[in-house]
């Protein structure tokens, strides 16, 4: 009778027991899932997924620079001089070499120039990973601030933090040229650039 009454008991530990032991395994074993983050792989090419070269809805050029008096410089110079790259030049901006000798756009060129610079066809978003070459130095004047962009026509990035767009490189090799009648190197360019486009 002793043990008979004792084997209710001695099930319930065993089933306890077991219990006990299987959720500690499965415990000791478990992995919570892990949290999947999106991955996103850059192009291999801009060919690719053209639309990251596109500006979002709503883009203006006034948000794509970090200056407030260089973005009013841009639209309303007072004064613009264009200086052509001189190795041998003595006007130097930053590290580069430009010539002394800049010249004044007519005005139909500045009207020009002020239209390109406003525009934002006139740019595409930065991040291209090119070795910046100067080619022309742009220097606008605005209520006496000298404010200085420098154009790299090679790989189409300026030092105002815009990079050039097709038809923005486009537009200021002429204005540029036409400015610069002698700048024999930048006429090559321009050439070569309406060649392909």
């Amino acid at each position: 009778m002793a043990s008979s009454s004792r084997l209710p008991a001695l099930l319930v530990g065993l089933v306890l027991g077991a219990a006990a032991g299987i959720a500690g395994t499965y415990r000791y074993f478990y992995e919570p899932p892990q949290v999947q983050h999106e991955v996103h792989l850059g192009p291999a090419s801009f060919n690719e997924t053209p639309e990251i070269m596109l500006f979002p809805a709503g883009f203006t050029v006034e948000q794509g620079i970090r200056d407030p008096a260089l973005y009013q410089a841009m639209v309303k110079p007072d004064a613009i001089r264009i200086h052509a790259a001189d190795e041998a030049g003595s006007l130097t901006v930053r590290d580069w070499k430009f010539s002394a000798d800049g010249a004044t756009p007519d005005q139909e060129t500045t009207d020009r120039l002020k239209w390109a610079l406003g525009s934002v066809s006139s740019y595409e978003p930065p991040g291209k990973l090119c070795i910046f070459h100067p080619d022309v130095l742009l220097r606008l004047e605005k209520d006496g601030r000298t404010h200085d962009i420098i154009f790299c026509f090679t790989c189409r990035e300026t030092t105002a933090g815009l990079d050039l767009s097709i038809e923005g490189k486009r537009t200021f090799l002429k204005c540029f040229c036409d400015a610069l009648p002698g700048f024999t190197s930048l006429h090559e360019t321009r050439k070569a650039f309406e060649e392909k486009y």
